[in-house]
């Protein structure tokens, strides 16, 4: 089992894991990716009701949760044992702070939760299984359990697609997204960067990201509005915020935003 130390980061002080990657970035930076959880976070209102499915350590929750009146909720989904475990220690002085040590995905399918490397704690997946080894929730079960949230951070290592593919909630309600695009991951799980993204545009969402630094020892970010995402490397691991086109925050995101053109 991993060494667990406590740092100092822009929440306080919190548990993480020694020797590791995000820790690193906590250590350096001040929060993990710091400047893409400011910008994820910028258009968040204080009425928001939060998902933050694939929660890790809690660093996304701790940014987002400073945003938030105290009758607001979020709800945090984490399938690694010993991450959730921190988790807890990390967001137990948050009453609105929902904590779940379950499976994300397909709930036909049985998963089984596999570690990634000894030195990134947040690097492990889930893969198909014989047998059932947890409870496996979809984005709309979760949403008849607890409630309906305005929205939704999706970071599960390439299960993002048969999540979002399977939801009615998304498809008609159209909630804010902000999802980690990885590629391969998505590939290996029968989706791909370039299916997602087709999906959700057809559903009716846009897309932003920051094409700024990803880790910073400040909030800075440069948002980019995608207008054609054909135009962007989607090979390469990144996080998008993905917005109603016919809603006030795609307004303000389009207004503040630069756009790069295909040459």
């Amino acid at each position: 089992m991993k060494e667990i130390i406590e740092v100092n980061s822009i929440f306080g002080v919190i548990k993480t894991f020694k020797n590791d990657l995000i820790t690193d970035q906590i250590l350096n930076f001040g929060n993990h990716t710091r400047p893409e959880f400011a910008f994820a976070t910028s258009i968040i209102s204080d009425n928001f009701n939060i998902f933050d499915l694939g929660a890790h350590i809690g660093t996304f929750t701790l940014t987002a949760i400073k945003k938030l009146m105290k009758n607001s909720r979020i709800l945090t989904v984490e399938a690694s044992f010993e991450n959730y475990k921190l988790l807890i220690e990390n967001t137990k002085n948050y009453k609105n702070i929902i904590n779940l040590n379950n499976f994300l995905g397909n709930e036909n399918e049985n998963y089984e939760f596999i570690k990634g490397s000894e030195n990134n704690s947040g690097g492990g997946s889930l893969v198909k299984s014989t047998s059932k080894k947890n409870i496996t929730y979809s984005i709309d079960s979760l949403v008849n359990k607890f409630f309906k949230p305005d929205y939704i951070k999706i970071d599960i290592e390439g299960l993002e697609g048969q999540l979002l593919e399977k939801s009615n909630f998304i498809r008609n309600h159209l909630p804010i997204l902000y999802v980690e695009i990885n590629d391969r991951a998505l590939i290996k799980n029968g989706s791909s960067s370039k299916k997602l993204l087709q999906l959700l545009k057809k559903y009716g969402y846009s897309f932003f990201r920051n094409v700024g630094y990803r880790n910073l020892n400040n909030d800075l970010f440069l948002t980019c509005y995608m207008e054609d995402f054909n135009t962007f490397s989607l090979s390469n691991i990144f996080d998008v915020l993905c917005v109603n086109n016919n809603s006030a925050v795609f307004e303000y995101l389009l207004k503040s935003s630069i756009k790069i053109n295909k040459k």
